[in-house]
């Protein structure tokens, strides 16, 4: 599942791998400064792993920005 600002972004269910675009979530606009990204994973009897991507209307990569964790 992941969070954008408190706001459920996407949820996958079941077993999956991690596969590009496996799971998209609907058309999220980031605000200016800081943005909190949440993502939480239920280690099940399969893998886990995940991952996050930042593409523009173009879907082209998202650039010029920092990530961070607290």
């Amino acid at each position: 599942m992941w969070w954008l600002n408190g706001q459920e972004a996407l949820l996958l269910s079941g077993d999956r791998d991690m596969i590009a675009d496996n799971g998209t979530s609907a058309r999220l606009t980031l605000k200016k400064g800081r943005n909190i990204i949440r993502g939480a994973v239920i280690n099940g009897p399969g893998m886990a792993n995940f991952c996050v991507r930042f593409l523009d209307e173009k879907g082209e990569p998202v650039k010029n920005f920092r990530i961070g964790s607290e």
